[in-house]
């Protein structure tokens, strides 16, 4: 009896197993996130840079504040939100724009460095948007460098 009644239940799961598996969703044959991404077709807002993510002042005098303008252009399909630019110490100033930057448009981030210290420098400042940057961090990173010398014979840098 024992037999027959752990026969009939293993019939009935078996049964019961089956039907289910045929009663799946099937999911819509529309491509998902990873093969979007895949075809290099991401949405979103995305930085390029005209001149480069890096400027060199070369050989500035001490003294008087450089600066120099980093031009960009959104090359997404997403408006280009910028959040906040932070610089890697106080005597580098940035200024960006507070509107957003609409897909295929230009905008400028300024960054202004005080030569008070003669030697040489590398400063960066992190920028903070919704642009894509190819993986989970929101900043993107742009760079001066230079040295400042003691005289005010050295070549004046050019001002963009």
């Amino acid at each position: 009896m024992k037999r027959l009644i752990l026969c009939a239940l293993s019939i009935l799961l078996l049964c019961t197993l089956q039907v289910t598996a045929q009663h799946k969703k099937k999911k819509p044959a529309g491509k998902g996130k990873a093969q979007k991404e895949a075809a290099g077709k991401e949405s979103g807002a995305k930085f390029v840079f005209k001149d480069g993510d890096t400027h060199d002042f070369g050989n500035i005098p001490s003294g008087p504040d450089v600066s120099h303008s980093f031009s960009f252009t959104n090359a997404g399909n997403e408006p280009l939100i910028i959040q906040d630019c932070n610089p890697s110490c106080n005597c580098t100033t940035p200024t960006w724009p507070k509107q957003p930057i609409l897909p295929g448009r230009t905008g400028v981030i300024k960054v202004s460095f005080h030569t008070n210290h003669p030697g040489p420098f590398t400063k960066q400042v992190s920028i903070l948007s919704n642009a894509l940057t190819g993986g989970n961090d929101k900043r993107t990173i742009i760079y001066i460098k230079g040295t400042v010398t003691g005289d005010a014979k050295a070549s004046t840098p050019e001002k963009k």
